[in-house]
């Protein structure tokens, strides 16, 4: 029987349940990187991310938006801890949704 993972390190697919992030990700690089003629967006600290998200949200509303989705790239290998980062919240009436990106 194949058991649904909502936490922790990726599971083999095989004995649980998978929702695969990849479309997500990509957005979020996306976005960070910009366009050409804009530019991406940079937070240092953990209570930057805090304030970055309900930037996000704000941003998000006055586009129009549904959502905000916020990259995070994180200098750790360490699959739990990154996965920890990841979030998906409501801000500023908005779902706002981050993604952390181990890289190192």
């Amino acid at each position: 029987m194949r058991r649904f993972n909502p936490s922790g390190p990726p599971a083999d697919a095989r004995y649980h349940y998978e929702v695969p992030r990849r479309e997500l990700v990509e957005r979020c690089v996306a976005r960070l990187l910009g366009a050409p003629d804009e530019g991406g967006g940079v937070f240092t600290s953990r209570p930057a991310l805090d304030e970055e998200k309900v930037q996000a949200a704000r941003h998000a509303k006055e586009l129009g938006a549904t959502e905000a989705a916020l990259c995070l790239f994180v200098p750790m290998s360490d699959e739990t801890a990154v996965f920890k980062l990841s979030s998906i919240e409501v801000m500023e009436d908005m779902m706002v949704s981050t993604v952390a990106i181990g890289w190192g």
